[in-house]
């Protein structure tokens, strides 16, 4: 997403994911004609208050959303704390697939499993489309940096963490665009249901609840 915080730049949170994510999408349009599938770069607006620019794309291309393979979230994907991991979003039969790739492109990165609301990938999951994000697999080291705070600033973003995801998310949407033998397809609203109500996911619905209610209540008022 694009949209940050008015106290600071937003250099780390939300820039360095958007930069990757353009970078990315500069690269692989030079291949854009082998490439057998269509990779789609979105920028979200919005995010910040409510993932309000994602969620209205989900809504509006409901047709399109069981012909996504996989989306890849880039929330602050650039930022000198992130390791450059892939979070699955509670999809194990993708795991190996994606050891396989860290094996043919001989990098270092962990393949973790985890969900959250937090970020613009949220109303994909929803809706049962494969997703998951360039995160560190165990948390972050430094927490969530400098994000959110007036510290956020142009200075706090180095050109190997932009190259580094940006070469990640391009190698890995290539491969994404090109396997003949994708091994998930969009979940339905009883599974997605059921992860949530799942006994690890009870704090992360009490949360999206209180938010839930906090902008019905805006909108009556």
């Amino acid at each position: 997403h694009y949209d940050g915080h008015d106290i600071a730049q937003g250099a780390e949170d939300p820039i360095s994911g958007a930069v990757a994510v353009l970078e990315a999408a500069r690269v692989l349009a030079k291949y854009a004609p082998d490439i057998p599938r269509t990779v789609r770069f979105v920028l979200w607006g919005i995010e910040e208050i409510g993932l309000l620019g994602s969620e209205a794309y989900a809504a509006k291309h409901a047709e399109e959303l069981a012909s996504i393979r996989f989306y890849l979230n880039m929330d602050s994907a650039g930022t000198r704390n992130n390791n450059r991991d892939i979070n699955l979003n509670e999809w194990p039969e993708l795991a190996p697939l994606f050891e396989n790739w860290k094996e043919e492109m001989a990098l270092d990165f962990a393949v973790g499993q985890s969900l959250h609301a937090h970020s613009d990938h949220f109303p994909f999951f929803m809706a049962g489309v494969p997703t998951g994000g360039i995160q560190s697999a165990e948390g972050m080291s430094g927490g969530r940096g400098y994000g959110h705070t007036a510290y956020d600033t142009l200075d706090k973003v180095d050109l190997r963490s932009l190259r580094e995801a940006s070469t990640l998310a391009a190698r890995l949407a290539l491969r994404m665009a090109s396997d003949e033998e994708w091994p998930v397809s969009r979940r339905d609203g009883e599974a997605v249901q059921a992860l949530l109500d799942s006994p690890d996911q009870q704090e992360e619905k009490a949360f999206r609840d209180r938010l839930d209610a906090y902008y019905a209540e805006a909108r009556l008022g």
